[in-house]
């Protein structure tokens, strides 16, 4: 498999305010940001939360999603 350029990163959150009842505040989670610098550009970015809000980990990607990550001011 070819290697295409590409970046990304994890980011580690809690759930501050929330109206789901199986989902407490305090519960912890990621959102996980990956950037492809490749002629077809495919940027994701995915939020992962532990069991008690696993209803809401969502990934999006698509036309719409743009992740462009830097390093110094310049991208990687």
């Amino acid at each position: 498999m070819e290697r295409r350029p590409a970046d990304g990163f994890v980011i580690g959150v809690r759930v501050r305010a929330s109206n789901d009842a199986s989902c407490p505040v305090g519960t912890q989670g990621t959102i996980t940001l990956f950037a492809s610098y490749y002629s077809t550009h495919r940027d994701t970015i995915a939020m992962h939360f532990a069991a008690a809000c696993a209803d809401h980990d969502h990934r999006f990607a698509g036309q719409i999603v743009h992740v462009e990550i830097d390093r110094g001011g310049r991208q990687v």
